[in-house]
C-alpha cells in the first residue's frame, strides 16, 4: 500500500513572522470574518515593512524561539493560524479530488528534536561553526548541513531528519518518495547524506522526485 503524507511546513521562523505581523497589525474581528485573507494581508505587510525595519526580523526570531520553548501565547496563536490554514487547504484539495492519509507537518516532530541533536553530538557528527551547529559535508562535495542556529532554534533539515527516522520506525518503508520542487534539490542531497552518515542503510531507499516551476 501507498501512504500519502502531506508534510506541512507548519513550523519555523515564518510562523514567528506571522505572529509578529498579527501582533502589530492584526484584528481578531477580521481574523474571524476572513481568516486566511487577513493572515495573508498581515504576512504580506510584514515582508513589505521589514525591508526597512530589520528589528521586525529580530522580533520574528524571538517569537519563533518562544514557540519552540512552548510559551503559551505563541503556542495559542500558532495553533489558531495552523487550523485556519489546514481548513483552507482541505477545501482546495477537495476541488482537485486530492486527499492525504496524514497532515502531520514539521511541528509533529518537534518533541523529538532535543534528543536528536544530543545524539548527533554524541555521534561526533555535529561541529560548531560561528555559534551555530553543522554537519560538515565538504568531504562529500556538499556544503555544510545546518542543524541548529545560533539562537538554538532548529531548521527544516533538523526536522526532516527526525521525520525520516519516524517514518522508517512506523512503516519500515520499501521506498520513501519526496515530491518537492527542484529548488530543494540541495536540501535533499544534504538530508540523504546526513542519514547515511548516521549509519542508516535505509537512506538508500529515499528518493527526491523534483519538478520545475512554471512561474517562479
Amino acid at each position: 500500500p501507498v501512504v500519502r503524507l502531506n508534510h506541512l511546513g507548519d513550523w519555523g521562523k515564518q510562523f514567528g513572522e506571522v505572529i509578529t505581523a498579527f501582533k502589530h497589525w492584526g484584528s481578531p474581528a477580521q481574523l474571524e470574518a476572513q481568516p486566511l485573507r487577513h493572515l495573508f494581508e498581515v504576512y504580506s505587510r510584514f515582508h513589505s515593512e521589514s525591508e526597512d525595519l530589520q528589528e521586525l526580523h529580530e522580533e520574528a526570531r524571538a517569537w519563533f524561539k518562544r514557540l519552540e520553548e512552548g510559551e503559551a501565547e505563541a503556542r495559542h496563536l500558532w495553533e489558531q493560524f495552523r487550523k485556519i490554514s489546514i481548513e483552507e487547504f482541505k477545501r482546495l484539495y477537495g476541488f482537485l479530488g486530492v486527499s492525504f492519509d496524514s497532515y502531520d507537518g514539521e511541528s509533529f516532530y518537534q518533541d523529538r528534536l532535543p534528543e536528536l541533536v544530543d545524539r548527533l553530538r554524541r555521534m561526533g557528527l555535529l561541529v560548531e561553526s560561528q555559534g551555530a551547529w553543522i554537519i560538515p559535508l565538504e568531504a562529500h562535495a556538499l556544503p555544510p548541513a545546518l542543524i541548529l542556529k545560533k539562537d538554538e532554534t532548529t531548521l527544516y533539515l533538523t526536522r526532516d531528519i527526525a521525520a525520516a527516522e519516524y517514518r522508517f520506525q512506523r512503516w519500515n518503508f520499501e521506498k520513501l518518495i519526496y515530491v518537492v520542487g527542484a529548488p530543494q534539490r540541495l536540501h535533499f542531497q544534504q538530508l540523504f547524506k546526513a542519514l547515511e552518515l548516521m549509519g542508516y542503510d535505509w537512506s538508500r531507499r529515499l528518493v527526491h522526485v523534483d519538478f520545475g516551476h512554471v512561474l517562479g
